[in-house]
């Protein structure tokens, strides 16, 4: 829809129910709950590509980047994917990626989070998951209920905490003006003094 969400600017046809959606200026990346990845530009849909299973998705200048069971990926607006890291780990159902300020990017693998040569165990994610960036500080939600704060720098775990989650359930995440950081898992929206959250780290 357009800026001022009165009008219609285009629509894609035949588009699964989504499970991730990332947008690098006119061209949009959807993961379905098929496992399907769309690559649209400019409203038109230019690839479906079947994955083994869904994965994470962000964008990254003028490219998303994918993270799938078969690895990191940047893709253009024609579609076209390319490996960025053969070292990389694999990703998958309970994979998530964000990019950093200095354009590098932090990956979750499922089991642990990747950043500036740096790996930090989180166990026990069997959600999907979600990645974000405040302050220096990487923020791991999961539908089923993880919330971890891990330090950018040098991967200190800053702190940990599990509510109650659901597999079938949205996350949405906010760090407001106030210092609270407020969490939506399942059918709940929790507040966190974020500070007092980041406990040795704040």
């Amino acid at each position: 829809v357009d800026a001022a969400r009165q009008g219609i600017m285009w629509r894609a046809e035949n588009v699964g129910t989504p499970v991730q959606i990332a947008v690098a200026g006119d061209l949009v990346g959807v993961m379905t709950e098929a496992n399907e990845m769309l690559t649209i530009h400019a409203g038109t849909v230019v690839q479906r590509a079947l994955l083994r299973e869904v994965g994470a998705l962000t964008a990254a200048g003028d490219a998303l980047i994918a993270y799938t069971r078969g690895g990191l990926w940047s893709v253009d607006a024609g579609g076209t994917w390319s490996l960025l890291d053969e070292s990389a780990p694999a990703g998958g159902y309970s994979a998530a990626v964000t990019a950093l300020p200095d354009g590098s990017l932090a990956l979750f693998d499922g089991e642990a989070l990747h950043a500036h040569g740096w790996r930090t165990p989180i166990a026990n994610v069997n959600g999907r998951a979600a990645l974000a960036v405040y302050d220096d500080v990487l923020l791991l939600i999961s539908t089923d209920g993880v919330i971890a704060a891990v330090r950018a720098a040098d991967g200190a775990l800053c702190n940990r905490a599990q509510v109650w989650g659901d597999a079938r359930s949205r996350m949405w995440h906010a760090l407001g003006g106030d210092g609270v950081l407020r969490i939506h898992s399942a059918d709940q929206v929790i507040g966190f003094n974020w500070r007092a959250f980041l406990m040795a780290c704040g």
